[in-house]
C-alpha cells in the first residue's frame, strides 16, 4: 500500500488513533456498502421459479435483485478495536464509537446497566 493510500485511510473508524499511534502495526481495510432488495424484482423472480422451476435462472431476466443505496466507503481499523464489539451501521454512518451512541443502543450493543444508566441520563 502507498503512502497517499495510508493517508487517504485516515484513522481508525473505531477509536480514531492514527496508524502509528496504535499499539500494533497491523489493520484492516473494511469496505462498506449499503444495498436494498428490489422486492418487486425478486417477487418476479419467485413466480417465474414456481412456474418453471430450476430454469427460470437461465431463462429469466438476469436482472439485479438488489440495488447499492449511495457510495462504498472504505475505512480502515486498528487490530486492538478489531477484537471489541463494532456496530458495522454507526462506523458506516461516521458516528464512530467513542461513546456508546443511539446506534449502539438500536442494534443490542449496550449492557444492561449502561442501557439503565442512559436512561437515568434521559429524565
Amino acid at each position: 500500500m502507498k503512502q497517499y493510500q495510508l493517508t487517504n485511510l485516515g484513522a481508525c473508524c473505531r477509536c480514531h488513533k492514527k496508524l502509528a499511534q496504535t499499539a500494533s502495526p497491523m489493520f484492516f481495510t473494511l469496505k462498506v456498502e449499503r444495498w436494498m432488495l428490489d422486492i418487486m424484482a425478486v417477487q418476479r423472480q419467485i413466480g417465474l421459479e414456481m412456474q418453471i422451476g430450476p430454469l427460470a435462472g437461465v431463462m429469466g431476466p438476469d436482472e439485479d435483485l438488489a440495488e447499492k443505496i449511495g457510495e462504498s466507503k472504505t475505512m480502515m481499523i486498528c487490530i486492538e478495536c478489531s477484537f471489541r464489539d463494532v456496530v458495522i451501521a454507526a462506523l458506516a454512518e461516521g458516528s464512530g464509537w467513542g461513546e456508546r451512541s443511539n446506534a449502539a443502543t438500536r442494534w443490542g450493543q449496550v449492557t444492561p446497566a449502561e442501557a439503565a444508566n442512559l436512561q437515568i441520563r434521559k429524565t
